[in-house]
């Protein structure tokens, strides 16, 4: 079954909720009509009541309709909606920084934290903390750009290209380490 342009399948009328609104029709079509009763199951019963107990057999599936068509609606807002919100939120706190200051503990009032004090190392987290930079600069091969710049190569490379195309190089050679520690400046 296609759904008519523009509607969603939750928007269009099926199952039960199609045979009470197709009998609703029906019912009214048949008072407009002339027919004043239907005997239901042996009993006569009036259509305007029959028309009364159909719609509200319905009214639990219209209601759901209506609920859904409105989450929808508000789903299909929720970014601007978003938007807004962060705006409104980012504003608010800058003036209430600003009235009370960034470490103030009056923010928490309003919903934000307040901006802690950085806490300084104690000289052993110091020490240990240069000791894994060292470690991790070794392992990586890190190098500072004094260091860098004693690696550079001299003289003119030599390559010969092989018969079958294969690149044959001089292996090269590396000038010696200075004597100072970590490249230090003279």
């Amino acid at each position: 079954m296609s759904t008519p342009t523009g509607m969603g399948p939750e928007q269009v009328v099926k199952g039960i909720e199609l045979r009470l609104d197709t009998l609703i029709t029906g019912l009214q079509a048949a008072a407009a009509k002339g027919i004043t009763q239907l005997n239901v199951m042996g009993t006569p019963r009036p259509i305007a009541d029959l028309l009364s107990s159909a719609q509200a057999a319905v009214k639990p599936w219209k209601d759901n309709r209506a609920a859904r068509s409105v989450i929808h609606a508000n789903v299909q807002n929720r970014a601007s909606d978003t938007q807004v919100a962060k705006s409104l939120l980012e504003g608010v706190k800058a003036a209430l920084v600003n009235m009370y200051g960034a470490s103030s503990q009056e923010l928490t009032t309003y919903g934000y934290k307040p901006k802690k004090a950085r806490t300084k190392l104690t000289s052993s987290e110091n020490v240990t903390a240069a000791a894994k930079r060292t470690l991790t600069r070794q392992e990586r091969q890190t190098k500072g750009s004094r260091q860098k710049a004693s690696i550079q190569s001299t003289g003119t490379p030599v390559v010969t290209i092989g018969p079958d195309g294969t690149l044959i190089a001089p292996p090269a050679t590396v000038p010696p380490a200075s004597a100072k520690p970590n490249g230090a400046a003279k």
